[in-house]
């Protein structure tokens, strides 16, 4: 986290907020339920580096 919070909710894993200067891993596959600013007047910024084999997919279709 650059600046602000988010709460990040994966999988079956409870969310969670990940506060400026934190940082974690979502493993690939991941399907993400929750990404939010948790405040309503203050901006929120994060800083996302994916790692892939040249031609993976970023993203998975939803199976829901």
């Amino acid at each position: 986290m650059l600046s602000g919070a988010v709460r990040s909710q994966i999988n079956d894993e409870p969310a969670k907020v990940y506060q400026m200067g934190q940082d974690w891993y979502e493993p690939p596959g991941s399907h993400h339920l929750v990404t939010e600013n948790v405040s309503t007047t203050e901006s929120a910024k994060l800083l996302v580096i994916f790692v892939a084999n040249t031609g993976d997919a970023l993203k998975i279709p939803d199976q829901h």
